[in-house]
């Protein structure tokens, strides 16, 4: 219109409100709902001993080698939601037996673990009715698709798999799961040492090391030189302690950048109502074939504001959805 020299007074405005009322180009424009953030729950500022209340979770594979060909392992972190520090097992497989022996590998050395945060993964599914059966554990499970709920431990898996991974990556083929696992070690004594909040002249640093054996020296590396020659050494001790401080410097560059202020979620958009029509954000599929459902029930958190919310599905597109009832972060659904 303006090509052919017409000014359409408040046209801009005109075309927002049309736009708006068009279910169509809202289907296709539609955003995901971000609530406020949340507080801290009670596990995390509670003050009880360490690894008391834990976040679990496992990552990679890691190929090393085995009698004359490659094995896959797998690392199992625990976090700890008071204290912060880590405990890192190793694990032959992503069974639910080789879970529950991690597990209690764990709970002997740093001792007994009230209750476990996860994800549902048919892993710790298992793990959960074998130790429910026997009453020694109580667990707290995430929403399916909702693996940012517990970032206070997919963070710390993160930060030690990404470095892991590019050391791996290079050198895996030529340690063994001996090696492998005492370098596990080491990298979790590296991410213990970290401060627990930002260092000053006059502070001390904090860090979960200090917690857990109540000394304030740090872990030193035995005192000698470890070079790229010390990956092919016989000596499986230098190559662990080469590959220790190659993690600890890319570890050390990439985490200090962290130690600044962020901004928080202070503020969230409307809540949920009961028979909002939404759509369902899947990271898997396109946008025009996300799942429209219908908001049957709210469910709030401590704070009062909605968390997850109850959907009966209903697609044209896809009808062997239709009439089930799924339970999903509200984060992940659009408004419509």
């Amino acid at each position: 219109m303006r090509s052919s020299g017409y000014w359409i007074v408040r046209a801009r405005a005109l075309v927002a409100s049309l736009i708006h009322k068009c279910v169509i180009c809202r289907l296709h424009r539609a955003k995901p709902v971000i609530p406020q953030m949340s507080s801290l729950p009670q596990e995390r500022s509670e003050s009880s001993p360490p690894f008391n209340y834990c976040g679990v979770d496992c990552f990679e594979p890691f190929l090393v080698k085995g009698r004359g060909t490659e094995l896959k392992r797998y690392g199992l972190m625990i976090t700890c939601l008071a204290s912060r520090a880590v405990h890192i097992e190793l694990l032959d497989d992503l069974t639910t037996s080789a879970f529950i022996n991690g597990t209690r590998n764990a709970m002997a050395i740093r001792g007994p673990i009230r209750e476990i945060w996860c994800d549902q993964r048919t892993n710790l599914i298992g793990a959960i009715l074998e130790l429910s059966r026997a009453g020694l554990l109580e667990f707290k499970l995430n929403l399916p698709n909702a693996s940012h709920m517990g970032g206070t431990w997919e963070w710390m898996i993160k930060t030690a798999k990404k470095d892991l991974r590019s050391l791996m990556r290079s050198h895996g083929g030529k340690l063994d799961t001996s090696v492998l696992r005492t370098l596990l070690y080491e990298t979790m004594a590296i991410i213990n040492s970290r401060p627990l909040f930002v260092v000053t002249e006059e502070d001390i640093p904090l860090s979960p090391n200090q917690l857990l054996t109540m000394k304030s020296d740090i872990i030193l590396p035995p005192p000698s030189e470890f070079g790229d020659a010390d990956i092919y050494s016989r000596k499986q001790w230098r190559s662990v302690q080469f590959l220790a401080n190659e993690f600890w410097k890319r570890w050390r560059n990439e985490y200090l950048t962290y130690l600044q202020a962020r901004q928080k979620l202070v503020t969230g958009k409307s809540d949920a109502k009961i028979g909002n029509f939404v759509i369902i954000k899947d990271d898997d599929a396109h946008r025009n074939q996300w799942i429209r459902s219908k908001i049957t029930e709210c469910i709030s958190s401590t704070d009062g504001h909605t968390r997850s919310v109850r959907i009966l599905l209903g697609n044209r597109n896809n009808p062997h959805h239709s009439g089930k009832y799924l339970v999903r972060p509200f984060s992940k659904s659009s408004q419509s």
